[in-house]
């Protein structure tokens, strides 16, 4: 009877590690995600600067080659 219960102990403490394992990763990945979000938005707010400067300097070389 003793090894029923611990074995039944021992699953549901693999259960319960699992589930905190589980959470963790959840919430390493959420954290992660957020962070690629932010990311991706100040990429295309610098992309889209770059590509104005670049519009700009060539206007600049234009108006210095008249």
């Amino acid at each position: 009877m003793e090894k029923e219960e611990s074995g039944t102990n021992q699953v549901s403490t693999s259960s319960s590690n699992k589930c905190e394992s589980y959470f963790q990763l959840l919430d390493a990945f959420e954290e992660t995600h957020d962070k690629a979000k932010r990311l991706i938005l100040s990429d295309n707010r610098l992309k889209s600067e770059n590509n104005w400067l670049k519009e700009k300097i060539k206007v600049l070389e234009n108006d210095l080659h008249k």
